[in-house]
């Protein structure tokens, strides 16, 4: 996580370096807010050392989302409090004020409600446990229920571990729900779906294969997967600038990862051979060994499948959520 701190008055200098001193953070005066869109957009949390009606005015136009808003954490000058303004649970700022009062020897301020009333929140919960929120808009109606006392639903496709809250109800309906399933899923206007990132997709293709080919291969080839399940694409290291490769990993906000040859060579089992494969990239199969090659212990539960200059295979990891 990056951070920015920014201060305006001497004392608000020292105790922005005294947070410095315990966060790896870049630290910068007043002549930095002019130009805060820039940091708001490019660093993951900012701190703001100054009266809370001034951030709010500096920031309130580049507001867009709790999926994508950094984490904004506001501290008098002297260090008394640390107050968690925005993205407090998914952007980690309800974490980040605490951790500054410990450092300054301040209160942390937290308002979510869930927090207040010491109750499970699910936006903490799926980014805890790498879980993908897929209707986001929804998890204000489970927080209310769970803030008014009621229960909420709990269905899941994954493994859970943990002390599970009285109020959360397995495998019952009831008026708010939480889904955890991997699975393509229609759910109610009051219930929440959360996508575990449980798989791995092995691809390979020919050289400039269009992006609409490769999402229309990989959105058959998965089926009633989520693609949001998918942790990351693995490949080859010749495939490393694969536009069309890219272009789907960025559209999807997926990590693609690739190998070398030997690398992919080492991993051992038994995987389909190609000698079209073998003579242009050294190995006789891509996109299975290169699931292995990402985590030896992920199983192929869906082997090597061809489309029109593009291989695919799907691999599952162990994924266990925790309460």
């Amino acid at each position: 996580m990056n951070t920015a701190v920014f201060y305006i008055t001497d004392n608000g200098k020292k105790t922005a370096l005294k947070i410095s001193e315990k966060i790896e953070c870049d630290v910068f005066d007043k002549e930095s807010l002019k130009n805060i869109k820039f940091y708001f957009d490019n660093y993951d949390s900012l701190i703001f050392i100054m009266a809370t009606g001034i951030v709010v005015r500096k920031i309130a136009e580049f507001l867009k989302s709790k999926k994508t808003d950094p984490a904004v954490i506001v501290c008098d000058d002297k260090g008394k409090f640390a107050i968690s303004l925005l993205s407090g649970h998914i952007g980690g700022a309800n974490e980040i004020a605490i951790k500054i009062a410990e450092i300054l020897g301040g209160t942390p301020v937290i308002t979510t409600s869930t927090d207040v009333n010491e109750k499970i929140a699910f936006d903490v919960f799926a980014k805890k446990n790498n879980l993908y929120i897929k209707n986001i808009e929804n998890i204000k109606y489970v927080s209310g229920d769970i803030v008014n006392g009621k229960n909420v639903g709990l269905f899941s496709d994954v493994d859970i571990k943990g002390n599970i809250p009285k109020y959360i109800i397995e495998n019952k309906k009831c008026e708010s729900n939480v889904f955890i399933t991997a699975l393509k899923k229609d759910i109610d206007k009051r219930d929440v779906c959360l996508v575990p990132k449980k798989y791995i997709l092995g691809i390979g293709c020919k050289k400039n294969t269009p992006f609409c080919n490769i999402n229309n291969a990989v959105y058959d080839f998965l089926k009633n997967i989520d693609v949001k399940s998918i942790k990351a694409v693995t490949s080859i290291d010749l495939k490393k600038n694969e536009k069309g490769i890219i272009d789907f990993c960025n559209n999807e906000n997926i990590d693609f990862i690739t190998f070398t040859s030997k690398e992919l060579e080492k991993v051992e089992g038994e995987f389909s051979k190609s000698d079209f494969v073998l003579k242009t990239t050294g190995v006789s199969n891509v996109c299975e060994r290169s699931i292995k090659c990402f985590d030896e212990n992920a199983v192929i539960i869906k082997n090597k499948t061809i489309y029109k200059g593009i291989t695919l295979a799907l691999g599952e990891i162990d994924f266990v959520c925790r309460f």
